[in-house]
């Protein structure tokens, strides 16, 4: 909802007679903050639609993984472009919180995804797909799933219950 807020943020601004002298510069802020925010990087919200994308075709796990790798690289990038660029303290800043703020979702993401299976198994979803997993790595966003577990398939709403200690 940040890109969204800031556009409609811009649109009002814009408007108010006080602001009409300055329609240049909010402006040239406006697309930097929504470009800035756009970006690829996990904790940004451009990190975050990615990994929304990404877990259309793949697990969630895999989309979390995909996306922070992708974040890494993108802050390599940026890092590069802007310090030849302008090296200031500032860009500095920027790219040390990016990193640190990366590190951080790497680091905690068995628990990000331990997150989402205890939402799945908290939160009675129901999917019209069903697919057919190996184990819970493999779970999707937008699918009801069978888990394989030794040689017969068991519901998603079995697996969770069992790995969280509850009873079904």
């Amino acid at each position: 909802m940040g890109p969204l807020f800031q556009f409609i943020f811009h649109l009002i601004l814009i408007r108010i007679p006080f602001f009409y002298h300055y329609k240049e510069i909010i402006q040239i802020y406006n697309n930097t903050i929504i470009g800035f925010n756009l970006l690829p990087i996990y904790p940004l919200d451009g990190g975050k639609l990615l990994n929304l994308v990404l877990s259309i075709k793949t697990s969630f796990k895999k989309s979390l993984i995909i996306s922070l790798i992708i974040s890494y690289i993108v802050i390599l990038i940026f890092s590069i472009i802007y310090l030849c660029k302008d090296f200031s303290i500032n860009i500095i800043i920027i790219i040390s919180f990016l990193i640190y703020k990366v590190n951080i979702e790497w680091k905690n993401k068995i628990y990000l995804v331990d997150k989402f299976l205890l939402e799945r198994y908290l939160y009675r979803y129901s999917f019209k797909k069903i697919k057919l997993v190996n184990s819970l790595d493999d779970l999707m966003r937008n699918k009801y799933h069978l888990i394989k577990v030794g040689n017969k398939y068991k519901t998603e709403r079995e697996v969770l219950a069992h790995k969280f200690n509850n009873k079904y």
